[in-house]
């Protein structure tokens, strides 16, 4: 693999592990939002949205 390539298949990676990083978290704060009776603010309920629909 040239350097190139690996620096490609790093940056590929590290934005895979972040999306799925960003999105367990969102998750939890959703839930313990849920749990605590609180309402999720509106552009973060429409953000996680369509997670959930996929």
């Amino acid at each position: 693999m040239t350097k190139q390539t690996q620096r490609h298949v790093n940056g590929m990676l590290c934005a895979i592990i972040l999306i799925v990083y960003l999105h367990e978290m969102g998750r939890f704060f959703t839930a313990a939002h849920l749990m605590n009776g609180n309402d999720v603010s509106s552009d973060f309920q429409s953000m996680t949205a369509w997670k959930y629909q996929s």
